[in-house]
């Protein structure tokens, strides 16, 4: 039986070629997991540094309400379309700058004739102008229309209404001739931004 014998040269040039398809590999997986690790931490930087949160909230125009009420009110009518919704809270500048709309208006929130929204980036304050309704009269449900309230008492339910019919608040239930005031003797049960007529 003969002995083969091969070439040593050829033998060393397939090593070669292996060793530099293996470490061709190695640098793509670096690569790889590089780009997705600065992926990772600018996605977390993003929602979760402290360089995007809102440090104050400045809000002008309203008598009624307070900042904390009227950044309730308006959240659900600001929250921008998805993925957005998912990844910020209001407690974040993004938030405010990817909102559907920075001009509210009543159609939208029927509380306030008009919200506006003003993120400011070098303070990273919010301005909320708000433009309340004025108010026209007093809207009273008749006591004999509404169940017993805590106590067993028949309650009289008020709310406050401006000129265009719109309720924006509860009120005090009034007597005497200072302002105008309708007692309705049907079932009536009023809610914030509903329309009297």
């Amino acid at each position: 039986m003969g002995r083969h014998y091969y070439d040593t040269s050829a033998v060393s040039e397939a090593k070669k070629k292996k060793f530099q398809i293996s470490s061709r590999f190695i640098l793509w997986c670096a690569v790889f997991f590089f780009c997705v690790a600065t992926t990772i931490a600018a996605f977390y930087f993003l929602v979760y540094g402290s360089f995007f949160n809102v440090k104050k909230i400045e809000v002008s125009g309203s008598k009624l309400f307070g900042t904390e009420e009227i950044t309730r009110i308006i959240v659900p009518y600001a929250i921008p379309a998805f993925p957005w919704r998912a990844l910020f809270a209001p407690g974040h500048m993004l938030f405010w700058q990817f909102a559907k709309t920075h001009t509210i208006t009543s159609q939208v929130v029927p509380i306030f004739r008009s919200v506006s929204i003003k993120p400011d980036w070098g303070e990273r304050a919010l301005e909320i102008e708000i433009n309340e309704r004025s108010f026209f009269g007093i809207w009273c449900s008749d006591k004999n229309t509404i169940g017993l309230g805590e106590g067993g008492e028949q309650e009289e339910r008020c709310f406050a209404f401006d000129h265009e019919g719109v309720i924006f608040g509860r009120a005090p239930r009034a007597e005497g001739s200072l302002l105008f005031l309708v007692r309705n003797e049907n079932l009536f049960s009023g809610f914030l931004g509903g329309n009297i007529l």
